[in-house]
């Protein structure tokens, strides 16, 4: 096999044009610099606004069908206050066809942090989405919970009347699930996240009625969180809320507690771990060992948490809207929502562009430039939006009340396409879409009332499903006769075999910003090859000292 050709090569240390000899200098207003301080290499600097650079369209047709890798250099900071982004892609939108190189920090999904310093390879050709039903986890009726950690995937259960524990399971293959054990008495794992290096699950007495279920018998409180020990041990780590400092007007909500007795969302944040509880107020951060400190209320109840652009922002119920803090116990409220709005659920970025679920509207709202909520068009005719996920180039939605699963249709504004019906429990009153996580290069959804994780294939893709360490990083992406091969520091870390899809499209190859977000962080080094460059090609690569 021949060596592959360089189609471009672009150092990034002081400018942006390309040293490879074929003349595709990027534009854009590019600003460079030493991101980890004066002792290290020099990069293309992002701040998660404006459009990246663009090469010039020749480029972005060069790729077709064939054989083609990418290999960049990208830095991202020690603590993340905010999505990651796109390091490198060539996407149309409104075709879903190209290539996304991205990094993942998905945050504000429902109840989970789910994704954290993930990489995503994916391709598309704009072909129907392949769905593979994961199974039932054990005798669960809702899969509340989804995070990866350590290359798995983790989920967290609600069970059922009979006084059953909430559990949380660990993805194995096929419809197949590890047992990881019980973290305490409460009938739900109700949120999952990483933080520091380990893996952490917050309990709850959860009240089915809330989704016209019968309640479990199990009304132990919950309100706690927990660290993994492995097998099926847990640590742990407090009661978020134990002095039950925000447990008031329980009368003007049928749902509120008495008690804190929920975790209805943890989030890792600018280097911090944070909590809420489901049914009273507050935010609580973690403290280490099993304190945790007071960060306020807004003097409503929060469902959701998410980390965007510097700012805790959460999803209320009770009208709330959406709501901003840094921790600080003062909070500000976002542009308020349209009147029939009661509750927001979850968060999602993608086009740069932040986004919320809703009920009973049924709809996503879009923030905007002039700092207002757009209507971003209604599911169906859905009632309620859950988890919001930018996967793959596509935003996906998850819904109430006949737990389907959408994708935003780029061709029109405020248009979305069913892609499938994940729960299909009869003589039911509410099905719901609720977690999502990416792995394995797929979207898995977690439903209710079934207990079933599903996962969506778009075209093709791979993931490295560790923590990308902070600093300085390799990546590589690479087809092969349809094969996708992703590399971290010069070594294979995922590889998947698919059809060559052609992936020509009108859309200009971009570094650091794409389908999802602009990046946070920095790239150098950035090559694109015709043909599939060999593991000791990636490796020396790799192993060139930066500029």
């Amino acid at each position: 096999m021949s060596d592959p050709a360089l189609l471009g090569h672009w150092p990034l240390t002081s400018d942006t044009r390309d040293g490879s000899g074929s003349g595709y200098h990027l534009s854009g207003a590019g600003q460079f610099g030493r991101p980890g301080g004066a002792d290290s290499p020099a990069g293309a600097l992002f701040t998660g606004d404006g459009d990246g650079l663009m090469a010039p369209a020749g480029l972005s047709t060069t790729i077709g069908d064939g054989d083609f890798s990418i290999t960049a250099r990208v830095w991202t900071p020690e603590t993340l206050d905010s999505v990651l982004g796109d390091v490198v892609s060539q996407y149309d939108p409104r075709t879903r066809t190209g290539f996304n190189l991205t990094l993942l920090n998905l945050t504000g999904v429902t109840t989970s942090h789910p994704n954290q310093r993930q990489v995503l390879f994916g391709v598309d050709a704009g072909g129907q989405p392949q769905i593979t039903d994961r199974g039932r986890l054990g005798t669960s009726d809702f899969i509340c919970a989804l995070a990866v950690f350590d290359d798995a995937l983790y989920a967290g259960t609600v069970e059922g009347a009979d006084g059953r524990l909430g559990r949380v399971f660990r993805y194995v293959e096929g419809d197949q699930w590890e047992d990881c054990g019980s973290p305490d008495e409460a009938n739900a794992v109700t949120a999952l996240a990483t933080w520091r290096g380990a893996l952490y699950a917050g309990t709850s007495h959860y009240r089915k009625r809330g989704s016209a279920l019968p309640d479990s018998v199990n009304t132990t409180p919950g309100g706690r969180v927990y660290r993994y020990a492995g097998g099926q041990e847990w640590e742990p780590c407090g009661c978020i809320d134990p002095d039950d400092r925000f447990v008031v007007n329980t009368g003007r909500d049928s749902m509120r507690s008495e008690h804190c007795d929920s975790v209805g969302s943890l989030t890792a944040h600018n280097g911090q771990l944070y909590a809420i509880p489901l049914y009273s107020e507050g935010l609580f951060r973690y403290d280490g060992g099993q304190s945790w400190s007071v960060c306020g209320s807004p003097g409503v109840r929060l469902m959701s948490l998410a980390s965007h652009r510097g700012v805790l922002r959460a999803a209320a119920n009770e009208s709330g809207g959406v709501l901003s803090t840094r921790g600080d116990g003062e909070w500000n409220k976002d542009a308020p929502l349209p009147a029939e709005v009661s509750q927001t659920y979850s968060f999602a970025v993608h086009g740069n562009q932040l986004h919320i679920g809703t009920w009973p509207d049924g709809k996503v709202h879009r923030w905007s430039a002039d700092g207002s909520w757009a209507d971003a068009g209604r599911l169906g005719e859905e009632l309620e939006v859950m988890a919001l996920v930018s996967y793959n180039g596509s935003l996906y939605g998850g819904t109430l009340p006949t737990g389907e699963l959408y994708r935003q249709d780029a061709r029109a504004a405020g248009r979305w396409t069913q892609i499938a019906q994940l729960d299909t429990t009869p003589d039911v009153k509410y099905r719901r879409v609720w977690s999502m996580a990416v792995f394995r290069g797929e979207l898995f959804a977690g439903t209710l009332p079934s207990g079933h994780v599903h996962s969506v294939l778009a075209g093709n893709a791979v993931s490295f499903d560790r923590e990308l360490s902070p600093g300085w990083r390799s990546l590589a992406a690479v087809r092969h006769d349809g094969e996708l091969r992703l590399y971290v520091d010069g070594v294979l870390a995922a590889s998947r075999a698919g059809a060559p899809l052609d992936l020509n499209a009108a859309a200009p190859l971009r570094v650091g910003s794409g389908p999802h977000a602009t990046l946070t962080g920095a790239v150098a080094d950035v090559r694109v090859h015709r043909g599939a460059l060999t593991t000791d090609q990636v490796r020396k690569i790799a192993d060139d000292p930066m500029g």
